[in-house]
């Protein structure tokens, strides 16, 4: 019989670093960065925690607390647990979602939030509401790409769509550089943010972004790139590295970078950064196929893999 514990001893940086290195597909919510923003920007305290079985590290997470008074308690699990090789079977979550249930039962003045790093399936799903876990918000989909893959191969399998977009980009006069400073990235947000205003998508607020962008700079764990069109920037994209993997998090484009076909070129150099980092696996950050038809589109040019969360429970 296998027994699971969760082990919240502290957890320094390293350790979490390296346990993050072992998953192939890891995410940014569960991500050191991530817990120092939500602790810097949300005031929410972080807690880490290693799933155990049989004395072996399985899995692990993190969690996002709020208490007041010892009665009002916040508790959510974002994006995980992430188990390592060989873990993360049905009757593993199974026991999981017991465990975390019993760890923190429903009561008066606590408020959880579940979303597992699950994919969506009638059997997970059963098993979250056999917990009493209610589904509360729509699922999240994102696209992963095999950045294993060679770069010839990579390209080979883009749409023809969005092929021809890139070789018109890569014989315009786009010059695309890296950016480190944080007044270029401080363009970039505002550009991004009004955007994000104009077109009223959703996404991360500049608040969120200009932390993570803080503390994820201090480990030379994202890149920013920047697009120039006869020396006038016209579009950029930022991306977040975690262990194995990484999110596109960012993007802005305006009417020149659409013309010159400016964000294909964008991704494709961080799809080059990328794989000279050996990262992995590319999360291209998100897509809504009914909210967001043409962001979809763009992104499933790429040639990824498609994948659907089970969603949100409380």
């Amino acid at each position: 019989m296998c027994f699971m514990h969760f082990d919240w001893s502290d957890k320094r940086i390293e350790e979490w670093d390296a346990l993050m290195a072992r998953v192939p597909q890891s995410n940014l919510l569960q991500s050191w960065p991530y817990a120092q923003m939500v602790r810097s920007e949300l005031n929410m305290m972080p807690r880490f925690a290693t799933i155990i079985e049989n004395g072996k590290t399985s899995g692990f997470f993190q969690i996002q607390e709020v208490k007041l008074a010892g009665l009002y308690h916040v508790v959510a699990l974002d994006r995980g647990p992430l188990w390592l090789e060989g873990a993360g079977s049905p009757s593993q979550w199974q026991e999981f979602v017991d465990l975390f249930d019993r760890t923190y039962p429903r009561r008066l003045g606590r408020r959880r939030r579940l979303i597992p790093e699950w994919e969506k399936t009638p059997d997970h799903k059963q098993i979250l509401t056999k917990h009493d876990w209610r589904p509360k918000a729509a699922t999240y989909q994102s696209i992963w790409l095999d950045l294993r893959l060679d770069i010839k191969d990579i390209r080979s399998g883009l749409g023809q769509k969005w092929r021809n977009a890139l070789n018109k980009a890569l014989r315009s006069d786009l010059i695309v550089s890296e950016k480190n400073d944080l007044a270029s990235f401080e363009h970039h947000l505002n550009q991004y943010a009004g955007d994000r205003f104009h077109k009223r998508y959703q996404g991360a607020s500049p608040n969120i972004l200009r932390a993570l962008h803080k503390y994820a700079k201090e480990r030379n764990e994202c890149l920013l790139l920047e697009a120039r069109f006869e020396d006038v920037p016209c579009a950029g994209v930022l991306v977040f590295l975690h262990g194995q993997a990484a999110t596109y998090q960012m993007g802005w484009t305006d009417e020149t970078g659409r013309a010159e076909r400016a964000h294909q070129r964008l991704l494709w150099r961080a799809i080059e950064l990328l794989k000279e980092r050996d990262i992995s696996w590319f999360d291209l950050g998100g897509i809504e196929p009914d909210a967001a038809e043409g962001v979809t589109k763009f992104k499933l040019g790429l040639g990824g893999r498609p994948y659907e969360l089970v969603g949100m429970y409380t």
